[in-house]
């Protein structure tokens, strides 16, 4: 059996990001807000990863945050209450050329 790879490994590939992000529901939204409904929380879940595990291994002078890491953040945060994976890969076809 293969070894899962290291989520740093595929963090920030640009083939794994949009293919995931084009796997889901266009219409689906998620909770950009919500360390466990976030777009990004989701991905790590698939990939294995505890989300709070991999937020608290991200400790910033002794603060837990729960943005998520580089362009991330500019792929899963929409402006307002709109937040649809359909969006978020929009948004990260763009970000990622």
């Amino acid at each position: 059996m293969l070894a899962r790879t290291p989520i740093e490994d595929i963090l920030f590939d640009k083939e794994t990001i949009i293919s995931w992000l084009a796997s889901k529901d266009p219409n689906e939204k998620y909770n950009y807000f919500d360390s466990k409904e976030c777009a990004f929380a989701n991905f790590l879940i698939v990939h294995g990863v505890e989300p709070n595990k991999f937020y608290n291994s991200q400790h910033n002078n002794g603060r837990r945050d729960c943005i998520p890491p580089g362009v991330w953040v500019e792929i899963v945060n929409a402006d307002g209450p709109d937040c649809t994976y359909g969006k978020a890969l929009n948004r990260a076809k763009e970000l990622l050329k």
